[in-house]
């Protein structure tokens, strides 16, 4: 059977898996961190290169997605749970290289293909060169200019996964555009 099989059987068994190892002692949920990380590793050294486009499907008839974005989904899984612990390690410990990547993704999600959906805004780190537009709706308006959000580039993309933003993130129009949780 050449058919990949799915990351997980339904969102639901996905949603009852982490409730259940959120639960577990802290050496049980260190253990699986560390056996499930070289697993993928191991799993990710075994795709041949002429399979790093394969479409793979995260629930049966859920999200589709390339087999190539797998290691950059689990890197943002990594940073951003680790920073939701609420301990030592924060937004302020993101390297500006996993800042960009996370706001490359969630400006992806958030922006349909369609150009609909919610109106458009810019998002402008202080502490980066680069500009992403988010949403999809793009005014023409010259009198209304899009709104600009700005603050440091990792609590801009830690907003953007629909989180709270941090006291650090303002938006050219007062008020921040509402981002849906992630």
């Amino acid at each position: 059977d050449d058919q990949p099989a799915t990351m997980y059987d339904s969102d639901e068994q996905r949603a009852a898996d982490i409730v259940a190892l959120a639960e577990s002692d802290p050496g049980e949920i260190r253990e699986r961190l560390m056996s499930a990380t070289t697993e993928l590793r191991d799993a990710i050294d075994a795709v041949p290169d002429d399979r790093w486009d394969t479409r793979v499907e995260r629930t049966p008839g859920g999200r589709v997605m390339r087999t190539s974005s797998v290691p950059g989904m689990r890197w943002r899984e990594l940073e951003i749970h680790h920073a939701d612990l609420g301990l030592a390690y924060t937004t302020a410990d993101w390297s500006p290289a996993f800042a960009e990547h996370l706001l490359d993704a969630m400006a992806k999600r958030l922006t349909p293909r369609d150009g609909g959906g919610a109106p458009a805004f810019e998002v402008r780190p202080l502490d980066s060169e680069r500009v992403w537009v988010v949403g999809g709706r793009q005014s023409d308006d010259a009198a209304n200019p899009v709104p600009v959000v700005t603050g440091p580039a990792a609590d801009l993309a830690l907003w953007l996964t629909g989180r709270p933003a941090p006291e650090t993130v303002s938006c050219s129009h007062g008020e921040l555009p509402v981002i849906e949780g992630w």
